[in-house]
């Protein structure tokens, strides 16, 4: 069983914003919602955390980042495609010091650098805003009080770019206030803005400098606003930065100063021009400043009543064409933007186009718009979101018409706690109320709004009708109970997707039953009575017709003093729930004859009881009337103690109350079996009723639970924003949380989390209502299980695969022997060829789509870049007179590119053969020197990594020669050499491994002594050395004159260091000293002959040998300790220094790989394009040959003429004209007309031979520079293909018009000028900044990378080809000397025939270059080939060898591994059980083994010591064989003995005549007839009590038969009495009533008259109450009644309690008569 999120319905009234041209994004709960507008579909994320403070959205690259709530929030990047997280950032980690940072102390200026504050860690409590750069690569995160700042990272490699504290207002130099939104420029990540209260509006510069990076603010110029006006929102728009105002004014500044952008326009209302347009709007023109000299008035770009009713703009967005203005008031107002082009100017800038009206509500609806985005497909379609839980879709584009535009409702939900969720009685749907008073049906399946009813005050409590009533009840917090008739789901989901308006909720009843807010409502089962229960102490018990549709308050009893309902539940009882038998009675309703026939409502009390409450049948009738004044209702109530108060209970229907399932207190989850017995209820003050089980459910109290229909399923939600799903048997089965601890549901848990949970009417959907005002909806499936069985089988199927793998070859299955259905195998492999081949042709058609927008797009632009031969040459000299050097040139520069190409050289930055201003040189020559740092850091990390991984095994390798030296000197003093063999391999460390600056000197550094030649030293050098060193030695003798330290050390410890009493102590730990008589005797221990010593030097020998004897054990076992170190040490040295070389050796088997890798693609590729070059040059050769061929037969009705035509069509120079007439002339013309011929189209002409600069040095200056530099290139195209045609007529236009180009004194200068829209892109979208074509963001955006282009070596050599199959083709045309043969047509040929004879030579002609420029790119191939064919083959030799050094290495490490001594003690015969020790924490003697060595070790040694125990057992057995031989021998032995002794016992035995006899005839057998008999006696015995015994049973059997019937007997009787019991009191009862007929037939009579009497009056008494009661009902709608709970006043009596008006109208006046009957 799993659950699965369905829907989730929630708004929180903050953030919107679109994810995808028909998708937005906004925060319900702990999630944010993606939701398609068009289809209704969503996808929900969850988040991580307790909450969701913002997120921030990437449309292009599918972003997504939130930022959690908490006190170190976490900041996480999702793909919205996947939803799954890309990064994790932690703003609270950021310190000032970090890579590329910034820091918090501001320079003079207001900026901030990076690496260059040492402040600690920033302190970020909270996240205000997100914000993505256009690029997707920069995340601005902007962080709460009190840090106050703004972080940029890189967040892919979690780096942070820049920090800065928010500046300080204008009016407070120190205090800050957090930005409430922040954007980057969407042209230029290095530029953001932010806004908010104080002085939180600033644009942020993010420049990076070398090594550093500097992030700086520049606020708000002063007097940017009006007096009392702060920033509260922002836009980036073209013309630039849009803000709005708390006063409702609309201000657009320039970026460079802060101040309101000055708009120039002209004076005869002509087109006005942004001053500075041509720098892209980064500098704020001169007042008064005109365009174009014609003087024009400067306006400025401020809207002071952009919302008319003085409110504070709340939210600003907007398009090419329009800005959108939301205000706090509700109104959206809608203004003509500012654009970037001059050309589109008004002379009344940001004019008011229309309003946009929320729904049909009117201009303003008094809510105010808490976010607007502008969005859709076509950009033109704006998302707007209410703090009321309202969002809306509109149109930003003006009504035809005229008038103000209307929205579209999207989302509609509830704000504030949900109060409740309940299932609609008919299913399909779940039913909300909470604190704004609205109840609401949604949908199961889509979360759609079915139904909605607003009601005038905060809604408490919630309840739904058992299926069969469409009803539910609502309570509120002034006490007032409602009953509401509920549509049908179908009825409302069929109204809902029409667009139709929704069913209206009706209420059936309404009534004041509390003084306070209500608590509880229930249902009974039987849908006959509703239970509410309020917090005045006071339940209220109404009787419900619903097919009468009536509702009638039955009666109220009194809670017990001081409790208050939590929960209620109204289970069905198993044994059915039918009435008692009789009539209503005047009186208080007793149910105690009924007890346990009726269903009983449980409620949870606050003081941790639970009270049952059973009404009785007339109360579930209908029919009874509550005969007392004050509705008081006697019910029976039984009280039962809890262990512990269930804030939420459910129950699961049983015998008489069933089992009941509550949440606790204590956040477990309780299971409660309820006693049958009326005793057990004993009250609240009696022993707890235990629970019969309960386990942890949550991490925090307060929630809900909720039985499924069918009683197999429990939900439960609480506090902590969790929802989870279990058995009755409280086992998990499901939780709807996978986050990192508790707190990761669907809901807020800073709002308080989940308030109850509830399951729809069929079982499939799960509901939880959250405090956050969510509502999510739940599916319910058992694919979890069908998962795990999945993984299961695939586990077996695994290993069943590796034992197919581990069997012999001859027994091993293939693959295809495992294939069962065949059939289905084939028909899956023919669905992939369908498949792969329908996926070939679509991406074949994408391609070709691709191809063909990229064509339209580049026709569009025009981008120079990427065509050739449109440059116009610098040269201004006659024609001709520069063509040789201009063809030398040519040349040498198409040598370079060969050279490169063959060297694999990589152009980077500037394209071949154009022309470039000052300002795109320098920017080039920043963005090489940026790569170059790039590289530089890149290099320091890893050096700095490879440094330290040095360092530390060096570091290590120290250590362990000091372990080596100090158990060296332990041996000395022990008087052992080390062992052979150990000390053989030493490792040393030189003095320049000790530390990483030594390491970094002998790297990166070149020592004096390693340079050969002697160094030259001049004389003021040599001199200041020599003073130098003349001052250090008088500096040495002045402090050895007197030294302090010296002189101490004579003074304490003579002079030397050294211990007192020789030095180091060498001395041995295990010598013992001799005894001072043995040493004045000169001779050995042993030696000594113990009579010539006495009594006492004998025993202190004694004892002096055994301690000698003990000390050199002990030595003994020390030596081997430190021998065992020794061998350890060496060890891990040697394993250390093989692990540096394997790491070493891995590192260049890495390299080498890479490398291979790329010769062996690249050796691919070039083989590709070989074969590729080869049948392009076999297919052009083949073309010419044909269209040779071909000639004669295409112009065989040329005739005479075919002689002059084939001589033209084979000539390729004018020399070979020379004996044609008119042939010189001819050629000359040609000549002068062609210009000069451009290699490869690099140099060419403008037509008319006036010479001009190419426009791309104006690029840089003006906005529509592209599209102008465009139109220019085509009109010449036009204007030479218009010449070559028409025979040299005149071009079209004059391509050196000087208004076309720039200014010749304009000297470009590098700024960081923002960028602008590509201005023929935007023509074609609503977009504001549209995204560029490829190359030709390279013109007017500095920072994008077409500047910085990255082509590979393949890539070039295929440019290369593509330029020269221009060149070839252009050179049909324009290039070739013969190219107007006009002059040469023969007399009398056709003119068609002539203009063919013209375009076959042409086709010739291309076909011809086309083939020489293949063959030289051939040669070029063919040239490199063999070079990357020896690299790639010594590549892959060099991978062999080094994988051959790696293997050798790894075999000498597992022998080593082997290779290992252990000493082991054993003693013969014994076995010793060794307590176990503890294992020591120190493993610095440890060393490291690979698992299967010693496995494998493992395995040899149980192997041996097997075969060692099954010697020992078989040494066992045999001993104990010849043991118990012994002992049978001796058993043997023994009887023999006693053989022998009765043998001669009864030799020595006096024989008798009775003994005679015995030996004789043999054993007496008297004996034995005796027993026989005996025994047949018994058995005869027995059989006669078995009898015997039956014969009683039998007895038995009828005397309990005759009980049974006398007892039967017995109850018949006793019935019969009572039955004659009955009848007696009814006849005595009659005949009294006989006895007194005639005394009552007297006072009947009168009766009659009296009652006749009264009758009238009562008649006329009830007409004045009728009226009174009318205007009794009128004055209490017009009056609002306030309780006053007087017990809560300390000293005051509590006064009697009163009802409700309504009650004791209901009541009527009180009579004695049944205040005594109460009484």
């Amino acid at each position: 069983m799993s659950i699965q999120t369905r829907s989730a319905v929630g708004y929180s009234g903050g953030q919107v914003t679109w994810t995808g041209p028909d998708e937005c994004a906004w925060t319900c709960g702990n999630a944010v919602v993606l939701h398609t507008l068009g289809s209704k579909a969503q996808r929900v994320l969850k988040g991580t955390g307790f909450g969701i403070s913002c997120f921030a959205v990437n449309k292009r690259h599918g972003l997504l980042a939130i930022a959690e709530k908490g006190l170190k929030p976490m900041v996480t990047v999702y793909s919205t495609k996947t939803l799954q997280p890309l990064a994790k950032l932690l703003p609270g980690d950021v310190r000032e010091e970090g890579a590329g940072g910034g820091a918090d102390k501001p320079s003079g200026s207001g900026a901030v650098s990076g690496k260059q504050q040492s402040s600690g860690p920033s302190v970020v409590l909270g996240v205000t805003c997100l914000a993505f750069s256009n690029d997707g690569e920069r995340l601005a995160v902007c962080g709460d009080e009190p840090d106050c700042s703004v972080i940029v990272y890189g967040w892919r490699k979690a780096e942070v770019l820049g920090r800065c504290r928010m500046p300080a207002a204008a009016s407070s130099a120190s205090s800050t206030s957090p930005a409430s939104s922040v954007s980057f420029h969407p042209l230029d990540a290095s530029v953001l803005a932010t806004s908010g209260p104080g002085g939180a509006c600033a644009v942020w510069f993010l420049e990076p400098l070398w090594e550093k990076a500097v992030f700086r603010p520049l606020q708000l110029a002063a007097g940017a606003l009006p007096a009392g006006a702060e920033v509260t929102c922002h836009a980036w728009g073209p013309g630039g930065l849009y803000v709005g105002t708390s006063t409702g004014g609309l201000v657009l500044l320039d970026t460079a100063t802060m101040a309101p952008l000055q708009l120039h326009a002209a004076a005869g209302g002509a087109a006005g021009e942004v001053a500075g347009g041509a720098s892209g709007g980064a500098s704020s023109p001169t007042p008064g400043a005109s365009s174009g000299g014609a003087a024009g008035g400067s306006v400025v770009a401020v809207v002071p009543d952009a919302v008319t009713s003085g409110a504070a703009v709340t939210a600003l967005t907007l398009n090419r064409d329009l800005v959108a203005v939301a205000g706090a008031d509700g109104s959206v107002r809608v203004f003509v933007s500012v654009p970037a082009a001059a050309a589109a100017i008004t002379p009344e800038p940001l004019a008011l186009s229309h309003e946009v009206w929320l729904g049909r509500a009117g201009p303003a609806r008094g809510v105010a718009v808490a976010s607007a985005e502008c969005g859709g497909a076509d950009h033109a379609t704006l998302l707007l979101g209410c703090p009321d839980g309202t969002m809306y879709r509109a149109p930003l584009a003006p009504k035809q018409g005229g008038g103000p535009t209307h929205s579209v409702l999207v989302v509609d939900c509830h704000v504030g706690r949900l109060a409740g969720v309940v299932p609609h009685p008919g299913g399909g749907a779940f039913l909300t109320t909470g604190s704004d008073g609205s109840v609401r049906v949604w949908s199961t399946t889509d979360g759609a709004l079915l139904g909605r009813k607003q009601l005038s005050s905060a809604q408490t409590a919630l309840a739904a009708a058992a299926p069969g009533a469409s009803l539910a009840a609502v309570g509120s917090e002034t006490g007032v109970v409602r009953v509401l008739v509920l549509p049908p789901a179908s009825t409302a989901a069929s109204a809902a997707a029409s667009d139709a308006p929704l069913p209206a909720l009706r209420v059936l009843f309404r009534q004041r039953l509390h003084s306070a807010p209500v608590d509880v409502l229930v249902f009974s089962p039987a849908n006959d009575l509703l239970l509410s229960a309020g917090r005045d102490g006071i339940a209220w018990l109404c009787s419900v017709d619903a097919r009468g549709g009536r509702v009638r308050p039955l009666g109220c009893l009194s809670l017990p003093p001081g409790e208050r309902v939590l929960s209620a539940t109204w289970p069905r009882s198993d044994g059915g729930s039918g009435a008692a038998s009789g009539h209503a009675q005047a009186g208080p309703v007793s149910t105690t004859s009924a007890e346990g026939d009726e269903p009983s409502c449980l409620l949870s009390l606050a003081g941790g009881g639970l009270m049952c409450l059973t009404a009785s049948a007339e109360l579930h009738s209908g029919n009874w009337r509550n005969p007392y004044p004050d509705m008081v209702l006697l019910v029976t109530i039984k009280l039962l103690r809890l262990e512990v108060a269930m804030l939420a209970v459910a129950a699961v229907p049983g015998d008489r109350y069933g089992d009941a399932y509550g949440l606790g207190a204590d956040k477990q989850l309780h299971k409660l079996v309820l006693p049958a017995e009326a005793a057990a209820w004993a009250g609240l003050r009696a022993r707890p009723l235990r629970s019969a089980q309960h386990v942890p459910a949550h991490a925090r109290a307060s929630g809900g639970v909720a039985v499924a229909p069918g009683g197999h399923l429990l939900a439960s939600g609480a506090a902590d924003g969790t929802v989870a799903l279990r058995n009755m048997s409280l086992i998990t089965l499901a939780a709807q949380q996978g986050g990192d601890g508790a707190g990761a549901g669907l809901h807020d848990i800073t709002a308080g989390g989940v308030v109850t949970v509830s399951f729809d009417a069929t079982g499939r959907y799960l509901a939880s209502a959250g405090a956050d005002g969510a509502l999510f909806v739940y599916e319910l499936s058992k694919r979890a299980a069908v998962a795990n069985r999945l993984a299961t089988l695939r586990s077996r199927i695994a290993d069943l695969l590796a034992a197919n793998e581990a069997a012999p070859e001859l027994e091993r299955l293939t693959r295809n022997d495992m294939i069962v259905d065949v059939g289905l195998v084939e028909e899956l492999q023919r669905e992939t060829e369908n498949r792969v081949a329908a996926v070939q042709a679509a991406v074949k058609k994408e391609h070709l789509r691709t191809e063909l927008l990229a064509e339209r797009v580049r026709r569009m632009v025009w981008d120079s870049m990427a065509v050739k031969g449109a440059v116009i040459s610098g040269l201004r000299a006659p024609p001709g007179q520069h063509e040789r050097v201009l063809k030398q040139v040519t040349m040498l520069r198409r040598v370079e590119l060969a050279e490169q190409a063959a060297l694999g050289v990589i152009p980077y930055g500037l394209i071949d053969f154009d022309v470039y201003c000052n300002t795109r040189k320098a920017l080039q020559v920043q963005l090489l020197k940026q790569k170059m740092r790039d590289v530089q850091a890149g290099f320091n990390t890893d050096f700095n990594k490879v440094a330290a991984a040095k360092k530390a095994d060096c570091d290590r390798i120290a250590d362990l020669n000091a372990r080596l030296d100090d158990t060296l000197k332990d041996l000395r003093k022990l008087g052992a050499g080390p062992p052979a063999g150990l000390l053989d391999e030493r490792f040393s460390l030189s003095a320049q491994q000790d530390t990483r600056d030594n390491i970094a000197a002998t790297v990166l550094m070149v020592r004096e002594e390693e340079v050969g030649a002697e160094r030259y030293v001049s004389p003021a050098e040599r001199a200041k050395q020599e003073a130098a060193r003349k001052a250090d030695e008088d500096a040495a003798k002045r402090s050895a004159k007197d030294n302090a330290g010296e002189r101490a050390l004579r003074q304490m410890m003579g002079g030397t260091l050294a211990a007192r009493g020789g030095g180091h102590d060498e001395s041995n730990p295990f010598s013992l000293p001799k005894p001072a008589w043995l040493v004045a005797l000169g001779v050995e221990p042993d030696a000594v002959n113990p009579k010539l010593i006495t009594e006492e030097q004998n025993r202190e020998l004694k004892e002096w040998q055994a301690k000698e004897k003990s000390l050199q054990e002990e030595r003994a076992k020390r030596i081997t300790v430190l021998e065992m170190e020794l061998r350890t040490a060496k060890a891990a040295v040697e394993e250390l220094t093989s692990e540096a070389v394997e790491r070493g050796l891995l590192a260049r088997l890495g390299a080498a790989k890479e490398a291979h890798g790329r010769a062996a693609s690249e050796l691919s590729e070039r083989r590709a394009a070989l074969a590729e070059l080869e049948s392009r040059q076999a297919q052009l050769g083949a073309d010419e040959r044909l269209m040779d061929r071909n000639f004669k037969k295409e112009f065989a009705e040329a005739d005479i003429h075919l002689n002059r035509l084939l001589q033209l069509y084979r000539a390729r120079k004018p020399e070979q004209l020379a004996s044609m007439p008119g042939g010189g002339a001819i050629g000359a013309a040609g000549g002068h007309q062609s210009g000069v011929e451009a290699s490869s189209g690099s140099f060419s002409r403008v037509p008319g031979g006036a010479p001009g600069l190419h426009r791309q040095a104006s690029l840089a200056h003006s906005p529509s520079g592209a599209a102008a530099a465009g139109g220019e290139a085509a009109g010449a195209a036009t204007a030479a293909g218009g010449a070559g045609s028409s025979g040299g007529a005149a071009p079209c236009g004059a391509a050196g018009n000087p208004s076309t180009g720039p200014p010749a004194n304009i000297t470009p200068t590098y700024t960081h000028a923002l960028p602008l829209p590509h201005a023929a892109v935007a023509a074609t979208t609503l977009n504001p900044f549209p995204d560029a074509p490829p190359g030709a963001s390279g013109h007017d955006r500095p920072g994008s990378s077409a500047l910085h282009p990255s082509h590979s070596h393949a890539s070039v050599h295929g440019n290369h080809a593509h330029h020269h199959l221009s060149a070839a083709a252009a050179a049909a045309g324009h290039s070739d000397p013969l190219h107007n043969l006009s002059g040469l047509k023969p007399e009398g040929l056709d003119a068609a025939l002539w203009d063919r004879f013209v375009a076959y030579r042409a086709e010739r002609l291309a076909a011809e270059a086309g083939a020489r420029a293949a063959a030289g790119d051939l040669v070029l191939a063919r040239r490199d080939l063999p070079e990357l064919e020896s690299r790639e083959a010594a590549l892959g030799s060099e991978m062999e060898v080094l994988m051959g050094s790696i293997t050798a290495l790894r075999s000498e490490r597992k022998v080593a591994a082997y290779d290992n001594e252990v000493q082991l003690r054993l003693l013969a015969g014994q076995v010793e059980a060794m307590p176990p020790r503890p294992a020591s924490a120190d493993m610095s003697d440890a060393r490291l083994l690979g698992r299967g060595v010693v496995e494998s070790l493992n395995s040899v040694v149980l192997g041996k010591g097997t075969k060692k125990v099954e010697l020992l057992t078989a040494m066992k057995d045999f001993k104990r064989g010849i043991y118990a031989a012994q002992w049978e021998a001796q058993a043997a032995d023994m009887r023999l003995d006693d053989l022998r002794a009765k043998i001669r016992d009864l030799q020595l035995l006096h024989v008798t005549r009775d003994m005679q006899t015995v030996l004789k005839d043999g054993e007496d057998r008297s004996s034995a007839l005796e027993a026989a008999n005996l025994e047949a006696l018994m058995k005869q015995r027995e059989r006669l009590h078995a009898k015997a015994l039956e014969d009683k049973r039998r007895r038995l059997r009828k005397l309990a038969a005759d009980v049974s019937s006398r007892s039967a007997q017995n109850q018949e009787v006793a019935v019969h009495l009572v039955t004659l019991g009955k009848v007696l009191e009814e006849q005595q009862r009659l005949q009294a009533g006989m006895q007194s007929a005639n005394d009552q037939a007297t006072r009947r009579m009168r009766s009659l008259v009296t009652h006749k009497k009264l009758k009238e009056i009562a008649l006329a008494q009830q007409n004045e109450l009728g009226e009174l009661r009318q205007q009794l009902e009128k004055l209490r709608l017009r009056t609002y009644p306030t309780f006053i709970e007087s017990g809560a006043v300390a000293g005051m009596p509590s006064p009697p309690r009163r009802l409700p008006p309504d009650i004791k109208l209901l009541a009527g006046s009180p009579s004695s008569s049944s205040v005594a009957g109460r009484t």
